[in-house]
């Protein structure tokens, strides 16, 4: 009867389940030993029918029983079955990316603050300059005023001229070094400090300051600058030989300059000594010189004329040569002065002898007497 008791438990178990929604072991041997527990229920459930008609105290022994198992048999099959339920999924909402998305531009940033910051500063000084203006009007009259302001918009046009002509001396300097002022870095660097007075070296996020920093850990690195630089310097010679302008040839053919700067390394090699080997052969790269090479300082300070230039190379030409017969006199001048010192001190030194000589028989024949 007790053993009956138990089996009847373990039935109202899986009763429990099937009602519940609950699924048992799906492998195939959970299934036999399913089938087998229900046929063994089914017997089980006849012998415990004829018990419980036969004896009411019974029944009420097995509701306590299943009462009491009810709960601990949901919670073995709910243990079990999540042995063999698949892991729920890590899931989450969708990231949905920004469209048009753009990372701030760092130079363009540090730029606008180094812009407002001069704006700034001009604003000032426009200011002062209005509030002197009017401290002149107040003491000395409108007339005093409109010459200190005359005056000062002279000077603002010799400063225009003058940084003006600094320009193009920055510029042909540049070309004469070989750095390019359009293509090399270190060109337009220099060209950008001139005209708005910053230097990209110091603005992050810069081809100038990567390139300063590339300097500083790669040690070949300045080594292929000097390469390069040699390269367009030996152009812009030639260019100028030619009578062409060189600023204009780089401006005009910056693809080729930036070949230069991406040659790979054993190709600038090669053409660094090719370009070597003619300028010790022939003077220049392609051997060629016009009658009137190009003339640097006539484009800086503006002598465009022909005639002007052939004359300003000509009077350039001779000032040369008057200075190096110049110097050349010198040294003579220099020559001869310290051959008569030396004559002079030879001469000095011998009448000095002489004397010594003199004084000293004279102190002889004094002696003997």
């Amino acid at each position: 009867m007790q053993k009956s008791r138990f089996v009847l438990a373990a039935a109202l178990i899986l009763g429990q389940s099937e009602t519940y929604g609950f699924s048992t072991i799906s492998s195939p041997a959970a299934t036999r030993t399913a089938a087998g527990s229900a046929s063994k229920l089914q017997l089980s459930d006849e012998n415990d029918d004829a018990a419980i008609n036969s004896n009411n105290g019974n029944l009420h022994a097995i509701r306590s029983i299943k009462s009491s198992i009810k709960p601990i048999g949901l919670a073995l099959l709910t243990s079990v079955s999540s042995l063999f339920l698949p892991q729920q999924a890590m899931a989450s909402a969708p990231v949905t990316p920004i469209k048009n998305f753009k990372p701030p531009d760092s130079k363009a940033i540090a730029l606008k603050k180094i812009n407002d910051a001069k704006n700034q500063e001009k604003m000032q000084e426009q200011m002062a300059h209005q509030i002197k203006c009017e401290e002149i009007e107040e003491e000395q009259g409108s007339a005093a005023r409109a010459a200190f302001e005359k005056d000062y918009e002279d000077n603002l046009v010799r400063e225009a001229e003058e940084r003006s002509l600094n320009r193009k001396k920055l510029m042909y300097g540049l070309t004469d070094m070989g750095i390019c002022p359009f293509v090399d870095f270190e060109g337009e660097r220099q060209v950008y400090l001139f005209d708005h007075g910053i230097d990209l070296n110091k603005v992050p996020a810069t081809k100038q300051q990567k390139e300063m920093m590339n300097l500083k850990r790669d040690k070949k690195l300045p080594i292929r600058r000097q390469k390069e630089r040699f390269l367009v310097k030996c152009i812009v010679e030639d260019v100028k030989n030619q009578g062409e302008d060189p600023l204009k040839y780089l401006e005009e053919n910056k693809p080729k300059t930036q070949e230069i700067l991406i040659m790979k390394e054993r190709q600038l090699d090669a053409v660094v000594g090719r370009y070597s080997q003619l300028l010790q052969q022939q003077g220049s790269i392609s051997g060629t010189k016009a009658d009137t090479p190009f003339d640097v300082e006539a484009a800086i300070f503006g002598v465009v004329d022909e005639k002007a230039a052939k004359a300003a190379g000509r009077a350039k030409a001779a000032a040369e040569k008057a200075a190096a017969k110049a110097q050349k006199d010198a040294v003579k001048v220099e020559k001869a002065k310290a051959a008569a010192d030396e004559k002079a001190a030879k001469e000095a030194a011998k009448a000095e002898a002489k004397a010594a000589k003199e004084a000293t028989k004279a102190e002889a024949k004094a002696a003997k007497e």
